[in-house]
């Protein structure tokens, strides 16, 4: 049977997680850690409005290096992209 050495099997994934990051932030791609659904009531001056909103996501994206947020317009309505290019 093949015995694992315990710093080897560490190390290979720290090693992992290194190249992860590397390529992250040569690529400029971005990985989605947290979204976020944004829903803000719409006042109209001099009407009495209940009930309408207006909604968009936040994307919390991580690059390699730092966390930055994106805010998609409101005219879509989709959700944020697991793996988000700005050059695309």
């Amino acid at each position: 049977m093949i015995e694992r050495n315990p710093v080897s099997i560490v190390f290979g994934l720290l090693l992992l997680l290194a190249a992860l990051d590397l390529l992250l932030l040569v690529s400029g791609y971005r990985i989605l850690i947290e979204e976020e659904l944004v829903t803000e009531a719409v006042v109209l001056p001099g009407r009495f409005t209940d009930g309408l909103w207006r909604s968009h996501y936040q994307c919390h994206y991580f690059t390699g290096r730092s966390v930055q947020t994106r805010t998609l317009s409101r005219d879509v309505a989709d959700e944020c992209q697991f793996i988000y290019s700005p050059y695309a």
